[in-house]
């Protein structure tokens, strides 16, 4: 038996828009994980143990991340993606 089940990542855009709502994906190497996302930084929308996510960025954080636990069976494996948020100028281009 083996406790190593594969790689896991987040997909999705590490910069982001500072109050806007973003979709982020978890990529694992294993037969039927559980998920348990956490956030800092900004709210899930909706259920945080699905395979995808739905975060909405707040404006003014310092600090962002959004982090996902995989487990089967009693084995876990975490992975932190850090958050640049970005904000509009008058223009609408990222700054």
């Amino acid at each position: 038996v083996t406790n190593d089940f594969g790689s896991l990542q987040i997909l999705g855009d590490p910069q982001p828009f500072a109050g806007t709502s973003y979709q982020y994906f978890a990529q694992v190497q294993s037969a039927s994980p559980t998920y348990a996302w956490q956030v800092t930084g900004g709210n899930i929308q909706g259920a945080a143990n699905n395979s995808s996510v739905l975060v909405n960025w707040n404006n003014g954080a310092s600090a962002s991340s959004l982090k996902l636990t995989a487990t089967v069976q009693f084995c876990s494996k975490d992975t932190t993606m850090q958050i640049e948020l970005c904000y509009y100028s008058k223009y609408r281009f990222r700054l």
